[in-house]
């Protein structure tokens, strides 16, 4: 086999793979249109950075992020702290990306891809979502049913509906969104 058919045989992988991730992408989009599922929006480094200053996140805690996109949440406070993190996310494109991301880590978090509306939540110690308003109000009911007493959720942009946060960070305002941080405990 020559250097020529290893070529032709990569580039052939090379366009299936990027086929599959189009693809993930249109049904992703698919999802956040039709069923109302939250697109893909990384946490910004820096609300990131202040949420892992303000919050006290004890060691040996269970940490749950949901729709994890990436992970950049997770693997941040992995790195800080001695931390059982744990991420659910349902859109393939930001999966892959996350499992990526998590093989160069130093410190690896879990990362399942699946809708977190199945997973029981009651070992969580803190939950983080970077959710739109109507996922967040159908988890308010999950977190009522689910969380023990005590758990803290930190919600970055969008508030849970009726519920009275404990505190809310905000960050100077860029763009369109709040810049907001919410911290309720349960």
């Amino acid at each position: 086999m020559g250097l020529y058919s290893i070529s032709l045989y990569g580039l052939y992988f090379l366009l299936i793979i990027t086929i599959i991730y189009l693809i993930s992408i249109l049904i992703d989009a698919y999802k956040v249109m039709v069923w109302g599922y939250a697109p893909y929006i990384r946490s910004g480094k820096k609300i990131v950075n202040r949420i892992l200053q303000e919050v006290d996140f004890r060691d040996n805690s269970v940490v749950y992020e949901l729709g994890c996109g990436d992970g950049r949440f997770i693997r941040e406070l992995a790195k800080q702290r001695e931390i059982n993190c744990i991420g659910y996310e349902y859109s393939l494109a930001p999966y892959l990306l996350a499992k990526l991301f998590n093989f160069f880590s130093r410190k690896k978090v879990k990362i399942y891809y699946k809708n977190f509306f199945n997973e029981n939540l009651s070992n969580a110690d803190y939950v983080f979502c970077y959710l739109m308003p109507k996922p967040m109000e159908k988890l308010s009911k999950k977190f009522e049913n689910e969380l023990s007493p005590g758990a803290v959720i930190i919600s970055n942009t969008f508030a849970i509906k009726n519920w009275r946060p404990k505190k809310v960070i905000e960050l100077k305002k860029r763009g369109v969104l709040s810049n907001k941080i919410y911290i309720y405990i349960k």
